[in-house]
């Protein structure tokens, strides 16, 4: 038999959990949203929150999501987080390839600064 459990999160983070809860946290900080070791299976993802902008520039008592980063049984990671000027996103896969997405355009970013 396959169990099927969706947890979703989203904004300033909400949370929809794997056993259907529904929540809303304004932490700040790293945390482990998801940790799974079986005999055969290893997941482990991560999130971090910062806090949110308003309008006007000031920070705001909300935080947002700004970075996940995810590692299987294989040992296979990926790490994603909003780049400095917060116009785009910033993906390393496998800890040495670099991927900048701004505005529907994605630059390999191997090798240089991000």
């Amino acid at each position: 038999m396959l169990f099927i459990f969706i947890g979703t999160f989203w904004g300033d983070p909400h949370f929809n959990t794997l056993d259907g809860k529904n929540f809303t946290f304004n932490g700040l900080g790293e945390y482990t949203l998801l940790n799974i070791e079986t005999s055969n299976v290893t997941f482990y993802l991560q999130a971090r929150t910062e806090r949110a902008l308003k309008q006007d520039g000031n920070l705001s008592d909300a935080t947002i999501f700004s970075a996940f980063a995810v590692r299987d049984h294989s040992n296979a990671s990926l790490h994603v987080e909003l780049n400095v000027a917060k116009t785009g996103i910033i993906v390393v896969v496998f800890n040495n390839v670099f991927f900048h997405y701004v505005k529907n355009t994605f630059s390999n970013m191997t090798n240089s600064q991000t």
